[in-house]
């Protein structure tokens, strides 16, 4: 965490974890959790490795994929 916190949800919307300034962590595959800052905008620096090419899916609230995330993806939204 490089600046406000981090806030961690689980699944079903309660609070799981709350990261602040100064945080390092490491996080398995697989973990489904929600995220957001807290009173302050959070600048989170993140090293992500995905497996062919997915960085990241994204869930409905039944925990099915709804969309993935790749590279290509984060340098088209950049462009943008």
């Amino acid at each position: 965490m490089i600046q406000g916190e981090r806030r961690l949800y689980e699944p079903n919307g309660a609070l799981k974890e709350v990261r602040a300034i100064g945080t390092y962590t490491s996080s398995q595959p697989g973990e489904p959790h929600r995220g957001g800052a807290g009173d302050q905008e959070a600048v989170v620096l993140c090293n992500v490795r995905g497996k062919d090419g997915v960085l990241s899916e994204l869930l409905n609230d039944d925990l099915n994929v709804v969309g993935t995330l790749s590279m290509e993806d984060f340098v088209q939204a950049f462009k943008e």
